[in-house]
């Protein structure tokens, strides 16, 4: 018999993973509350909710059979797949342009497509089952992972704040991390019902057979009470269930920042939840329990699902040896979820965080990462790669700082005009530099190879070989090691800094065309300002003093070819850093409307004079051109690898293609950088 209304059930479970106080019938008790309590929580449903819900996505899992969403390819399917694979490979371009027009299906691809729009106006989720990723390497798995998911969906998400757009889920073990504070990706521990950020969840099964449970939307009335407790800025408040054309819902939900869990412990700064917030948090929990379907994954298997529509979860596992649990995750959009499911207001700025990649370095991890730091870090937060706390700068509340730009080209009454126009920003800075130091020079000292690749993907073929070589011998090179790291940090201060969290600091987009930062959310100057300083005083300048240190005791060698390819790699870095900077200097002027030549002249003629000694040094110190001119030269280097003389052979033919702006614009690439292979080379004489 169930218990009086006034009667006080036991306090609801606010474990990680929540049990049922009530086995037989939980539905059928009422709130852990007093009667009059009770009537004061009575609110029925919100406004804007049906009373049913009508789609093909809200199902039941006994409903199901395997066959009804498994797609099996068939052999001419996965030769198609190996073959475009192939051809991306031979074009040479990162992962990250791997797309539709780059990794072609004509059969298959048509195939993929039609199941996508199951997602959106099907039961929600699919499987495809034929791929053996025992038969390929790391990378072309990968590839193969992304070729196929590009006809899913072909915006891909940033999942963490260093840029890692893919994820390896398997349990890392004890031995990287003893104390067990693995979080959910890294660990075996299970996990109750959630979503993701993104609109499509996209998983790659590469090991052991492994359980996941896909549920529909619950057809609960979940008040949108939940989450809505308190207005401090330091959380978000935002219901979990969002209703979309009349008969559907959204739901977007996370146990973890409501309850905690043992290894990522609930912050202090959420207000307590009451009883009845637990018991409707539970309520999602027991709800996605009775409606689910548990999906075994096989070596090869492919998921991909609505993660607007499904909830999803995992029990706990625990790997033997030969046998161990390994996902590649992907999160997705396309055309059609961001048509027929527009993602609520409320959850705008997540997915903006994790689809906004405009300056932003994208990394393809192609094994499990595995350093402690990351896989315990309890705040998972797209951004730039650290976490920084703000104070206020001001004397009074409504303080500001006013950014200025100069609008040209307008025309009145047939007149040329300029506009000084402002953007207003509040006056912020970062309250600990040590902490945000720390941050910034690990993130740079992670992330070298994904800035090489965002800059690079649409350089010259003879600086993406360059730089190709400079990455595989600087372990074995300690000055191109360090004239990597100088261009990373240079890099990394050019930046257009955004802000693209939940918290804006209470500024808005900007929505002015004809502002530099329009639509987008700069930095505080001042924050802006001391991100520039500790990268240039903390990194940059004792990095060049290093640079320079180990320069002078090369220059001093009594054998000119001992140090020749560690040189020339560490020069042609370097120079095209002065490239990238004139060119970076030169976007600004154009963007403020500046009536000068250059923004910052002092800086140029610096770097100008430094490519000149450098370039002196080269000619006149090392016969630095010479490798390039005398083949039989090359023969008579015992030191050499074959690999460095087949970048050499290879170079020749490309240096002879050199020519038109390259030669005579100082911010185009290969500027300073071609004058290294001139045999002839004499300073340039710039004009300012």
């Amino acid at each position: 018999m169930a218990p009086s209304a006034s009667t006080i059930v036991s306090s609801p479970d606010r474990s990680w993973i929540p049990t049922r106080s009530h086995e037989n019938d939980y539905f059928s008790y009422q709130p852990a509350m007093t009667k009059n309590e009770l009537e004061r929580e009575k609110i029925g449903i919100p406004p804007g909710f049906s009373n049913s819900i009508s789609s093909l996505a809200a199902w039941t899992g006994m409903g199901f059979d395997s066959k009804s969403y498994t797609h099996t390819l068939e052999d001419d399917h996965i030769l198609e797949l190996e073959l475009a694979c192939d051809n991306f490979r031979d074009l040479g371009h990162p992962l990250e342009l791997i797309s539709q027009e780059s990794f072609p299906l004509p059969k298959l691809g048509k195939k993929l497509k039609s199941l996508a729009t199951d997602l959106t106006s099907g039961v929600g989720f699919f499987c495809i089952r034929g791929l053996d990723p025992h038969r390929y390497s790391n990378e072309t798995n990968v590839i193969l992972y992304l070729g196929i998911s590009a006809y899913i969906g072909g915006k891909r998400g940033r999942q963490d704040e260093y840029g890692n757009m893919l994820l390896h889920l398997t349990d890392v073990g004890p031995e990287v991390d003893p104390e067990n504070q693995r979080q959910a990706p890294y660990s075996n521990v299970g996990q109750p019902f959630h979503t993701d950020t993104g609109d499509i969840i996209a998983l790659y099964s590469l090991g052991e057979a492994v359980a996941i449970s896909l549920s529909s939307s619950p057809p609960v009335n979940v008040s949108d009470q939940i989450c809505r407790f308190g207005q401090h800025p330091s959380y978000t408040v935002r219901p979990i269930l969002y209703p979309w054309g009349g008969e559907k819902v959204f739901l977007s939900f996370s146990r973890r920042p409501l309850v905690g869990s043992a290894s990522s412990p609930r912050s202090r700064d959420i207000p307590d939840l009451s009883a009845p917030h637990i018991e409707a948090i539970n309520a999602v929990q027991f709800v996605a329990e009775q409606h689910a379907l548990s999906i075994k994954l096989k070596p090869g298997d492919l998921l991909f699902w609505n993660n607007l529509a499904l909830l999803h979860s995992r029990t706990g596992f625990t790997d033997a040896p030969g046998h161990k649990r390994h996902l590649l995750r992907l999160w997705l959009r396309n055309d059609a979820t961001e048509r027929e499911s527009p993602v609520p207001a409320e959850l705008q700025a997540s997915w903006n965080d994790a689809f906004d990649h405009a300056g932003r370095p994208q990394l393809w991890p192609l094994e499990p990462l595995r350093e402690r730091d990351y896989i315990t870090n309890q705040q998972r937060s797209s951004g730039h790669g650290s976490d920084h706390r703000f104070c206020s700068l001001s004397a009074g509340q409504h303080s500001i700082v006013t950014s200025q730009w100069r609008l040209t080209n307008n025309t009145i009454l047939g007149l040329m005009t300029a506009f000084e126009q402002q953007f207003q920003t509040p006056a912020f800075g970062i309250a600990k530099l040590d902490p945000a130091t720390l941050a910034i020079e690990k993130f740079l000292g992670q992330n070298t190879q994904g800035y090489i690749e965002a800059y690079l993907h649409s350089a010259t073929a003879i600086t993406r070989k360059t730089f190709q070589a400079g990455q595989a011998h600087k372990h074995t090179f300690p000055l191109v090691e360090r004239a990597l790291k100088l261009w990373v940090g240079c890099r990394f201060i050019e930046e257009p800094w955004s802000i693209v969290g939940s918290e804006t600091l209470g500024m808005s987009r900007s929505t002015n065309p004809n502002c530099p930062y329009h639509d987008r959310i700069p930095v505080p100057p001042i924050v802006d300002l001391q991100i520039d300083l500790i990268v240039i005083n903390g990194f940059l300048q004792p990095e060049f003093k290093k640079i320079l240190k180990t320069l002078k005791a090369m220059l001093e060698s009594s054998d000119p070819w001992n140090n020749w390819f560690e040189i020339y790699l560490s020069y042609f870095i370097l120079l095209h850093n002065v490239e990238l900077t004139m060119a970076h200097d030169a976007w600004f002027v154009k963007r403020n409307n500046l009536k000068k030549r250059y923004s910052n002249k002092p800086l140029i003629d610096t770097i100008t004079q430094g490519a000149t000694t450098l370039l002196t040094c080269f000619h006149y110190a090392h016969q630095g051109y010479a490798p390039f001119m005398n083949l039989a030269l090359e023969n008579t280097q015992q030191r050499w690898t074959e690999e460095q003389k087949a970048y050499l052979r290879e170079m020749r033919p490309m240096l002879q293609q050199i020519g038109g702006d390259h030669l005579h614009d100082p911010a185009r690439e290969l500027f300073w950088t071609s004058q290294l292979h001139r045999p002839d080379w004499r300073p340039v004489i710039l004009i300012s």
